[in-house]
């Protein structure tokens, strides 16, 4: 019945159960409700990647642990030897978004119009950027 009221929803033409699937869904606990059923069929069709049956059944748990390691990484970040991108998130991203504001200024030899424009923001942002960060460049041309 899911199968049939989805299918219009999904690339994949999916027209039946495989013997896996089918025993997938008879050997699972079911602790929950008709919704859980259909879900999870729902979920399975959006994960297959091939048309014909419906391979295998994607339990809300099973799509929980897809592609999640066992254990985190000890230190997920990797270290910076410059300082300048050392600190809270908010300090790195504000010390990374000055050096390209800096670098898109010396290329364009301080033209905020072109600047502006190679960074994708307004001239009026740019503006406001260079006096938050305070930076010095040399002659400016609007």
């Amino acid at each position: 019945y899911f199968i049939d009221k989805y299918r219009n929803d999904v690339p994949q033409d999916i027209h039946g159960l495989s013997e896996t699937a089918r025993a997938d869904l008879l050997n699972h606990a079911w602790p929950g409700n008709v919704r859980m059923l259909e879900n999870a069929i729902v979920r399975s069709m959006i994960m297959q990647e091939k048309d014909g049956l419906l391979k295998h059944i994607i339990f809300e748990q099973d799509e929980l642990n897809l592609g999640v390691p066992e254990t985190a990484p000890e230190n997920p970040l990797p270290s910076s030897p410059d300082p300048q991108y050392e600190g809270s998130l908010e300090v790195r991203v504000a010390n990374y978004e000055r050096h390209l504001i800096e670098t898109a200024l010396d290329t364009h030899q301080g033209n905020i119009a072109a600047a502006a424009r190679s960074l994708n923001v307004s001239r009026t942002t740019l503006q406001y950027k260079v006096q938050k960060y305070a930076i010095r460049f040399g002659v400016v041309r609007n």
